[in-house]
């Protein structure tokens, strides 16, 4: 009996079905993994990001609307004083002919507002669509009839949804976020999942979700959502910034372990792991559009802070060059540690610093790899609190030859 052939004897059908999911989700084995994650040591760099533009925007986000369904906690988009709207199909098909001029083929359609609100959702992704551009829709996933209704009639157009969860239980999705209704979110999976049976053209789904000190224990559900749905290609985390809002009204605080009024100390100490606003990449590597035509370099520019221009005004390319774009960036070139925030926007917005996302979300998959199935989720939230404690402390400058050592004892 050959190897292949006992495995399948002694392993049941679904089992064997999840470990070649995981297999093509990771790339590869544990082992591989465990490789991938020391090598993504070469990329986790505590010096600040580089400061040289590029010649043409790399990315475009085209606020299509900055309305949300909901209020999240991460977010507290109710609290913007800008202006609500909607972007028009005319000034929509203007944006989207100057990104095509700049060269840039990867659109996103939202920046802080939910993407399925806007009525004319439909015609932007055919526009993008006959322009050859890449489209990524996030969604907090709240509208399940739409989520296929726009895949239906754009079949070549939209392959890949990437929903936003912090949870994947009822209570703790609910507190994240406010005003959204689990039970939405698990239609939308649901007739994700029913649409698949019965077309050959696929919607496939990644996961995003933000960790934190609340939510350590729900990371365990949020892997196991790919068991159920095997249309989840993969689960991208990231930490929750640093310096963002607390919600007192409902007990659900976002931190991670700095100090802050009214919060007790964390068990989750990491300062380190964010280098200051100096570390922000955007000025200097995307313009975005926003719902009435300017143009920011923030990606996630709540009251229009770091608008440089308006394309009904002048092209992408030219706002892209301009003396006050290059006048906003050099705010953002580092002086010190600590430095004061370029704009209001920068405010809550702390980036952590190079290479922290890739090897955190690396290391929460090779957990779930290796050990997910013996874990609870307390242990599973433990061992994902303990590693980024002990990269916070071997983060510090002059320390990085020391990352092995975390690495030591973690893999």
């Amino acid at each position: 009996m050959t190897t292949k052939q006992l495995f399948k004897k002694i392993l049941p059908k679904t089992a064997i079905n999840q470990y070649l999911h995981l297999k093509s989700w990771y790339g590869s084995t544990p082992y591989a993994l465990k490789n991938k994650i020391l090598a993504s040591l070469t990329s986790f760099d505590l010096r600040p990001s580089p400061t040289n533009k590029l010649v043409t925007p790399k990315n475009s986000h085209i606020e299509i609307t900055n309305s949300c369904n909901l209020n999240c906690v991460m977010c507290q988009t109710k609290e913007s004083k800008r202006k609500v709207g909607l972007m028009k199909y005319d000034l929509f098909d203007h944006a989207v002919n100057q990104i095509t001029a700049s060269g840039i083929n990867n659109v996103a359609l939202q920046t802080v507002g939910e993407t399925f609100i806007h009525h004319d959702l439909d015609r932007f992704v055919k526009k993008l669509h006959n322009n050859g551009i890449k489209i990524n829709i996030s969604t907090n996933a709240q509208f399940p009839d739409k989520l296929i209704s726009l895949k239906e009639n754009n079949p070549d157009a939209i392959d890949l949804y990437r929903i936003s969860l912090e949870s994947a239980s009822k209570e703790m999705y609910e507190l994240f976020r406010r005003g959204g209704k689990f039970e939405l979110l698990i239609e939308s999976f649901e007739k994700i999942k029913e649409y698949n049976l019965n077309n050959k053209n696929k919607i496939n789904v990644t996961i995003k979700a933000l960790i934190g000190e609340e939510n350590l224990y729900d990371l365990l559900d949020i892997m196991k959502l790919q068991s159920k749905y095997d249309f989840v290609t993969g689960v991208n985390f990231n930490l929750i910034d640093k310096n963002n809002a607390t919600n007192n009204d409902n007990g659900v605080s976002i931190s991670l372990g700095d100090e802050r009024k009214g919060s007790e100390t964390s068990s989750m100490q990491l300062d380190n792991l964010f280098g200051g606003y100096e570390y922000c990449r955007q000025p200097f590597l995307g313009a975005h559009v926003t719902y009435n035509g300017d143009v920011t370099l923030c990606c996630r520019d709540y009251e229009a802070d770091l608008v440089v221009g308006n394309i009904k005004e002048e092209t992408l390319q030219n706002i892209w060059d301009s003396e006050k774009s290059e006048k906003l960036r050099k705010k953002f070139i580092p002086k010190e540690k600590n430095i004061v925030p370029p704009t209001r926007a920068c405010v809550g917005c702390e980036s952590a610093i190079n290479g922290v996302a890739p090897l955190v979300n690396d290391y929460v998959q090779y957990i779930y790899l290796t050990k997910g199935k013996r874990l609870t989720k307390e242990e599973f939230g433990d061992a994902i609190k303990d590693f980024l404690n002990d990269l916070n402390n071997y983060s510090e400058k002059n320390k990085i030859n020391d990352l092995s050592e975390v690495m030591k004892k973690h893999l």
